[in-house]
């Protein structure tokens, strides 16, 4: 972090110090309590997109469906790592050669940038598909939500109009 953005303990020790100034000791006192509540939906989101994809329609795609293809998955990556030069999980050396001292660790950082892309990208198509669920919701049965629109706008939340094209016009367009 730049020398301007406190860090959450420097934010943190001041809080518990006491000798800081009632401004500060509030701004600080906000800081931390919105750093929970931004913890508190990442933990919760997790929970959350698990029990969604049950309503999702198409499923998130998922890289295996069972414990057998997780494996088979799992040994294909590791040959695929191994063909491509990454250090073998077991080295049988001539009783006159020494161990290579370092190992083309490249492609298993490859392999698993990709895995993490997915995993990325997969999450940010739930959070979206959540969104719009959410979205669609509040539009056509705002009582089902118990909000009241005009308690949404004083809220400072904005509805724009949704605006969606059937498929075939969508292609045509393409």
């Amino acid at each position: 972090m730049g020398a301007g953005y406190p860090t959450f303990e420097k934010w943190s020790k001041r809080l518990e110090s006491g000798d800081n100034s009632t401004v500060e000791n509030e701004q600080t006192s906000r800081f931390v309590e919105f750093l929970g509540k931004l913890l508190d939906i990442e933990i919760n989101f997790a929970v959350t997109e698990k029990r969604a994809e049950d309503y999702f329609d198409p499923k998130p795609a998922r890289l295996a469906v069972d414990d057998k293809a997780a494996k088979s998955l799992d040994a294909a990556l590791s040959s695929l790592a191994n063909s491509l030069g990454s250090p073998p999980s077991v080295l049988i050396l001539d009783h006159e050669c020494e161990e290579p001292e370092t190992y083309e660790s490249y492609p298993v950082s490859v392999l698993s940038e990709m895995l993490s892309s997915f995993w990325k990208a997969r999450r940010a198509i739930c959070r979206v598909h959540l969104l719009f669920i959410a979205e669609q919701t509040v539009r056509t049965n705002p009582e089902s939500m118990h909000l009241d629109e005009s308690e949404l706008i004083q809220k400072g939340y904005r509805l724009p109009p949704l605006k969606l094209l059937s498929r075939s016009r969508s292609a045509e367009s393409s």
